[in-house]
């Protein structure tokens, strides 16, 4: 699965992001 590369890109680069990054994920979940 890429949810441990998401979530590393999403936590060093897309922190300001969370929620909106996580909305991305449910999506793609």
């Amino acid at each position: 699965m890429m949810g441990k590369v998401m979530r590393a890109l999403y936590i060093g680069r897309f922190q300001p992001y969370h929620l909106g990054h996580q909305a991305v994920i449910e999506k793609i979940a």
